[in-house]
């Protein structure tokens, strides 16, 4: 369970942009120690290199599991990237946005879920406006455009918010059964260890489309954690489970696999990675 797009998109950039720091980083280090070579003769027994190599270790640990993280999310074989989105053109025109930035970044897309579809069963003059726009938008996913090349699958508006297990087991027969079991046949039927990421923009159901995922997961039989990266949390609501903790919870009412989830604290992932970078700038300082 991501973010809104802008800001999963900057996510999944990370593992370059930390690899680009980090080549300078190493880089800077040949030179420090260069220069601490000529200056030993003033430094005396104050010699700062083992700080220097001990930081710069740590970073290249650092800069080793980004890229295990770099060919996890670009490796097919186990990861997918579910687009999430609801049929106005806004929402289109961002899904549209976003596939265009995975494929550039090399990240496997096969599926879209489009929720809050009206149905006909409805005939007021509001509603048919709504299902006149929806309709237009819904011609353009199934058209030309790149979105047209994902496994489509339509959710119905509810009428009530779909929280707890139970709420989310009737989600995930509408997303991941019926007609649209051919779709992700592949994927919940796969035994393989598999990462699967789910985005979209702000507001179009990416917190339920996950949670829904996860708990189908866990009823095929497969143990399953979900995890939420989004700063502004409600995968917890969702689940009607706390996860305020940071911890992984288990989650319970599913039969099948167990089922885990998890709100990532990322403020304190943020600062632990500037306590790591500030410490390496601490010793070089010393230099």
């Amino acid at each position: 369970d991501t973010a809104p797009t802008g800001h999963t998109l900057r996510l999944l950039a990370f593992p370059e942009f930390l690899d680009n720091l980090l080549g300078k980083v190493v880089a800077l280090k040949a030179r420090l120690l260069a220069a601490i070579g000529l200056l030993k003769g003033v430094l005396g027994g104050n010699d700062p290199t083992d700080k220097i190599e001990a930081a710069v270790a740590r970073l290249q640990r650092w800069r080793d599991r980004v890229a295990s993280l770099r060919e996890l999310l670009t490796d097919e074989d186990v990861t997918d990237f579910v687009v999430v989105g609801i049929p106005s053109r806004l929402a289109v025109a961002e899904c549209a946005r976003l596939l265009s930035a995975l494929a550039d970044q090399g990240v496997p897309v096969s599926h879209l879920i489009v929720n809050q579809v009206v149905d006909g069963a409805s005939s007021t003059a509001y509603l048919d406006r709504i299902r006149a726009e929806q309709g237009r938008e819904l011609k353009r996913l199934d058209g030309s455009s790149p979105l047209g090349e994902l496994s489509l699958s339509r959710l119905p508006f509810f009428d009530l918010e779909m929280r707890g297990v139970f709420p989310l087991q009737y989600v995930a027969s509408q997303a991941f059964r019926g007609t649209n079991a051919d779709a992700w046949e592949d994927l919940l039927a796969d035994q393989k260890d598999r990462f699967v990421l789910v985005g979209g923009k702000g507001g179009v159901g990416k917190t339920t489309t996950s949670a829904s995922l996860a708990v189908q997961f866990a009823t095929d039989g497969h143990s399953t954690l979900l995890v939420s990266t989004d700063p502004a949390h409600s995968l917890g609501d969702a689940l009607e489970t706390d996860l305020s903790s940071g911890e992984v919870v288990r989650v319970e009412g599913v039969a099948g696999a167990s089922l885990y989830a998890c709100e990532v604290k990322v403020d304190d992932a943020v600062a632990e990675f500037k306590r790591l970078v500030g410490g390496v700038s601490s010793d070089e300082g010393g230099a």
